[in-house]
C-alpha cells in the first residue's frame, strides 16, 4: 500500500509518497499562512501526479506550525492545567 505524508511547516508544506519504506516521490510548496488548506491541497495534488497506481492510499497529515509558534514565543498566551488522581464517573 502506498502512503502519502504531508507536513505543513512554517515556510514550506512538504509531501512524500512512500511504498513500504521506499520514498517514491517528494513535493514541496510554499506554505500560505492565510490559507493553509490551499497549501495542503497543492502539496497533495503535486504528489498525486507522481502516484503510479489507482488503488487505495493511506494519508497522514502533520504540522510543525504549532511547535514553531511555541519555540519562537509567538501566538496567543495560554494556560496549561492538569489534575492528578482525578477520576470522573457518571
Amino acid at each position: 500500500m502506498y502512503i502519502i505524508g504531508i507536513d505543513v511547516g512554517g515556510t514550506h508544506t512538504d509531501a512524500a509518497l512512500l511504498q513500504g519504506t521506499q520514498v517514491v516521490a517528494l513535493a514541496k510548496v510554499p506554505t500560505d499562512h492565510g490559507d493553509l488548506f490551499s497549501s495542503t491541497r497543492q502539496a497533495l495534488e503535486d504528489i498525486l501526479v507522481q502516484y503510479p497506481g489507482d488503488g487505495p492510499l493511506k494519508l497522514q497529515l502533520s504540522t510543525t506550525l504549532s511547535t514553531n509558534a511555541i519555540v519562537e514565543g509567538r501566538g496567543v498566551p495560554t494556560q496549561r492545567r492538569w489534575w492528578t488522581g482525578v477520576c470522573l464517573r457518571r
